[in-house]
């Protein structure tokens, strides 16, 4: 074998290289042996999965089964994305087979992976057959570019993730919220943590499955691999099985076979593990695949069932650019992951069901200047996701744009949002709001007219849907860029940009907030919050004689902490937790807790839902170790003038006040007052001044109690006096 330089720089084999008895890629001649010698030579680089660039010279290449990918090989032929099907390299696959499959080290026959691995300048021919099978399939994150697919009876790109999960229900144990488990076939995860029954365990479809001390959701039936298209089939006996196919057995478990035969004549494969026989099959648990971080480009799709179908937990963060689609007979774009992908700077015509479907809620996809055809049904995506300019001649469900589409006409200074009502013009009397559901926009129609009630029209929103957090814009004038939310100020000089939290805005790194309460309320929607010193919460109708409202003196987490995690120490800051902090309801940097009798911060945590947080003090060593939060310190500031409660007109021994400041007349040959007070504590400060001299009563002093206070003399007076007091509670 001679190695020649490719233009990845780096030396490279030949498929050809293989060839054992002169075998030529005329179209007849089967490359199954010869491909797999060469993967197996592009794996064994440096003892490692690192893999090789592997030349694929122009030419015919027929394939009986379907080539799967266990290294980080490069392969690299000489076909175009744009040219014929057939042109240049290309692979001819039989019926029943998918074209290439980029492996996980749990499905890959080897055991090998191909996470980074490379097919450019190939076509793929596929062709109907038994089953449904597809052009390129992605259980790990791999590249396709440069090359065409086309006749398939499946997919021409098919991604389908599985979620890792961990074991079987176990009888009498504790789980923790977020813990996974599968029972009769299905799968389950903890709500609520505790002790699960000694018997039995979750059964059902529900959510809100009680176990003993535990509660559970149902998730799914069966676990592993998911096919919502083309459902797995039930595992059979006696049957002939290829490597690649995916069945159902042990009561709901995936196994995909990675040794053809025939099956047995009892029961198939069960448990969790690799390589388990089957008669003369071997079969995967498939414990969990991850493709994220895909990429398709360059390439031309067409005469297949959908372009490209992503669904799964880990089909997420693709990137799909410079496609050319045509003559699907389903989607062009057929896009269901759990997060979302990238699709730019394609075109998609003819295609049987249109351009794009994207239409799960959980995600947000973004697809950037792609252009559709018209002649074709129109394009469904939901309003989580966004399309950013491009021509869609193929238009969208109910023929209007969804509430994501945004296309920009900076030429002309506007920026439509959904459609010409929600605009902003820029220097123009608009007023914007930027699409998800339930955003309305009004027109602003009148100019703002200088006075602090002067807005003429209002937009509502609330973006993340939180319960009690509805929120009014404002048009402003001129002078002013926008506002968001009815607790930030009306109008603002110089002109400047607020940030809204849903709960406050920052300004400078401090929250600034408002409540309708008279004491300091609780913040946070459905999760603690981090206060810090400095941050400030306003009365929306203050009252004279009374604090315009608090501002936090000791930064502190509000609300409790309800995941039941505890830590356990070595006496350091690492500490470990008993399960997973949830990655955004959970323990957060900056949050303030209490452990091990330690006061402390929270100064870094692992990524995602994790069991590792640093913390700023060093915490005793321990294990089971509570974790709390410590809510921050607020004080009362900005006491209002005016508000005094004045009743010296009219002397009396027992007088009712609900104000923090008043005047009483203490009647001549009287030495007690007794004032109820809703707002006085027995801990709470009275401070007092008397009008004038008198010749019996000389001293005085004031006794805060528990809903009012005395005011006692040494003596009867012998003129009436009168008593300003102030209360601090």
């Amino acid at each position: 074998m001679i190695p020649f330089k490719t233009p990845y720089n780096r030396i490279g084999l030949s498929l050809l290289d293989f060839c054992e008895n002169g075998e030529q890629p005329d179209g007849s001649t089967y490359f199954d042996a010869i491909m797999t010698r060469a993967l197996v030579a592009c794996a064994a680089v440096d003892g490692s999965p690192r893999g090789r660039v592997l030349q694929v010279p122009r030419g015919d290449y027929r394939f009986a089964r379907q080539i799967n990918l266990d290294c980080q090989v490069v392969m690299v032929g000489e076909a175009t994305a744009f040219g014929d099907y057939g042109s240049g390299t290309q692979f001819t696959f039989d019926a029943g087979n998918d074209g290439i499959v980029f492996h996980r080290y749990n499905t890959s026959p080897s055991g090998g992976f191909a996470d980074g691995a490379i097919v450019c300048g190939i076509g793929l021919t596929g062709a109907a057959g038994a089953g449904v099978h597809h052009g390129v399939r992605f259980y790990a994150r791999g590249t396709f570019m440069r090359g065409s697919i086309g006749g398939w009876d499946g997919d021409g790109v098919h991604i389908t993730s599985a979620t890792a999960f961990s074991a079987s229900w176990v009888a009498s144990s504790a789980y923790a919220p977020g813990s996974q488990v599968y029972n009769t076939g299905r799968f389950y995860v903890c709500v609520i943590g505790g002790v699960s029954a000694a018997s039995g365990g979750p059964s059902g479809t529900s959510a809100g499955i009680v176990d003993g001390g535990v509660t559970w959701d149902y998730v799914s039936t069966g676990v592993g691999l998911q096919e919502p298209l083309d459902p797995i089939p039930n595992w059979a006996p006696l049957t002939a099985y290829r490597i690649g196919d995916a069945v159902y057995s042990d009561t709901g478990r995936t196994y995909l076979c990675v040794k053809e035969g025939v099956s047995s004549g009892a029961t198939g494969p069960v448990g969790m593990g690799s390589h388990i026989v089957d008669g003369g099959c071997e079969w995967n648990y498939i414990s969990g695949t991850n493709a994220n971080n895909w990429t398709v480009q360059e390439a031309r799709i067409g005469g297949v069932r959908h372009g490209i179908f992503t669904f799964g937990a880990d089909s997420n963060a693709g990137r799909l650019r410079d496609v050319d689609f045509v003559a699907c007979s389903g989607w062009g774009i057929y896009e269901a992951s759990f997060l979302g992908n990238y699709y730019g700077q394609s075109q998609i015509a003819d295609c049987g069901s249109g351009p794009i479907s994207c239409t799960g809620a959980a995600g947000t996809s973004d697809f950037d200047y792609i252009y559709t055809e018209s002649g074709q049904p129109p394009s469904d995506i939901h309003p989580n996701s966004n399309v950013f300019g491009g021509l869609h001649g193929a238009g969208f469900v109910g023929g209007v744009q969804p509430s994501g589409v945004i296309g920009a006409r900076f030429g002309t200074g506007s920026f439509s949002v959904g459609s010409t009502q929600d605009q902003l013009v820029l220097g123009g009397n608009w007023l914007i709001a930027f699409g998800r559901t339930g955003v309305n926009s009004l027109n602003k129609s009148a100019a703002y007219n200088g006075t602090p009630t002067g807005v003429q029209n209002t937009a509502y929103w609330n973006w993340a849907g939180l319960s009690g957090m509805t929120g009014w814009g404002q048009a402003l004038d001129g002078n002013s860029i926008w506002q968001t939310g009815s607790e930030q100020a009306r109008y603002m000089q110089p002109p400047q940009l607020w940030t809204a939290l849903g709960y406050g805005v920052l300004v400078e790194g401090k929250r600034i907030s408002f409540c309708d309460s008279t004491s300091r309320p609780g913040l946070g929607f459905g999760g603690p919050v981090t206060d810090a010193a400095g941050d400030v919460i306003f009365k929306r109708a203050p009252v004279a004689g009374f604090p315009v409202g608090w501002i936090c003196t000791v930064g502190g987490t509000s609300s409790t902490y309800i995941e039941g995690l505890t830590a356990t120490s070595a006496g350091g800051t690492s500490l470990t937790l008993s399960g997973n902090t949830h990655v955004t309801h959970g323990l957060q940097i900056g949050d303030r807790v209490l452990i091990n009798g330690v006061t402390t911060y929270i100064t870094n945590r692992g990524i995602g839902a994790t069991t590792s947080i640093t913390v700023a003090n060093a915490i005793p060593a321990g294990s089971g170790l509570a974790i709390a939060y410590v809510p921050g310190t607020w004080v009362e500031f900005g006491m209002l003038d005016g508000g005094i409660d004045d009743q010296s007109g009219t002397p009396s021994a027992t007088p009712t006040s609900t104000a923090r400041r008043g005047k009483f007349t203490m009647a001549a040959a009287t030495r007690l007052i007794t004032v109820t007070n809703a707002l006085c504590a027995a801990t709470s400060i009275i401070q007092f001044s008397v009008d004038k001299l008198d010749a019996t009563a000389t001293q005085f002093r004031a006794v805060p109690l528990g809903g009012g206070f005395a005011l006692e003399a040494n003596n009867n007076a012998t003129n009436a006096l009168v008593i300003s007091w102030e209360l601090t509670p």
